[in-house]
C-alpha cells in the first residue's frame, strides 16, 4: 500500500479545529472584503488668503462596488459646506442633489482617490465651487471678485459592520489560541 493511497482518519478534536479554522479564514476574509469604505470626509484648506476666509469641510457616499463613480452610477451622495468669514459671512452649502450641472462634472476616483465636482450654487445665486482632480478647488462668490483656492484631503470612514466583522474574526481567533492552550497536547 503507497503513502497515497492510505485512508486516513482524522480525530474529532483535529476535524472541529480545521473546522474552526476555515471558519476564522471566512471571517477574515469576509471582513476584508467589505472593509473597502464607501463613506468619505473631505477636508477642504484655503491656501490663498484674500479677505475673507474660508474653510471647508464636505461628505461622500458610493456603492462601494464602482472604480469611476459618478451621479447615478456608483457615486451616491456628495454635499460641501464652506463657512466664509467676515467681510460676507456667510455658509456655502454645494451638493449633488439640487445642483442643475453637478451631476454632469461630478466624478469619484477610487483608485486616486479624486473628486471632481462643478456647479454654481442653487441657494446661493452666483457662487460657484469646482473641484478638481489634482488636488485643488475655487470657490468664487457673487460678493467677491477674488476667488478663494486651496487644497483638499479625502479620507476614507470605515464601516461599522466591517470592522465589527473583522472584530468577531480575531476574538474566534483568540478563542482557538486559548482554547488549544488550556487543553493537554494530544498523544499519539
Amino acid at each position: 500500500m503507497s503513502y497515497l493511497s492510505r485512508p486516513t482518519n482524522y480525530s474529532p478534536r483535529f476535524r472541529r479545529s480545521l473546522i474552526g479554522l476555515i471558519v476564522l479564514v471566512g471571517f477574515l476574509g469576509l471582513s476584508a472584503f467589505t472593509a473597502r469604505a464607501d463613506s468619505f470626509s473631505v477636508t477642504f484648506t484655503q491656501t490663498s488668503f484674500p479677505l475673507p476666509a474660508v474653510s471647508g469641510t464636505g461628505t461622500f457616499t458610493t456603492d462601494g462596488v464602482c472604480i469611476i463613480c459618478t451621479p447615478g452610477s456608483g457615486l451616491l451622495t456628495f454635499t460641501a459646506t464652506f463657512m466664509i468669514g467676515p467681510p460676507f459671512p456667510a455658509t456655502d452649502v454645494f451638493d449633488i442633489t439640487d445642483e442643475g450641472g453637478a451631476n454632469l462634472n461630478t466624478f469619484y476616483n477610487r483608485t486616486l482617490n479624486e473628486i471632481t465636482y462643478a456647479a454654481f450654487n442653487s441657494e446661493s445665486l452666483g457662487d460657484s465651487l469646482s473641484v478638481q482632480t489634482n488636488g485643488i478647488w475655487f470657490l468664487t462668490e457673487s460678493e467677491s471678485t477674488t476667488p478663494q483656492t486651496g487644497t483638499y484631503a479625502i479620507i476614507p470612514t470605515p464601516e461599522p459592520d466591517s470592522t465589527t466583522l473583522f472584530l468577531a474574526g480575531v476574538l474566534l481567533l483568540g478563542f482557538f489560541y486559548r482554547r488549544r492552550l488550556l487543553l493537554p497536547a494530544h498523544r499519539f
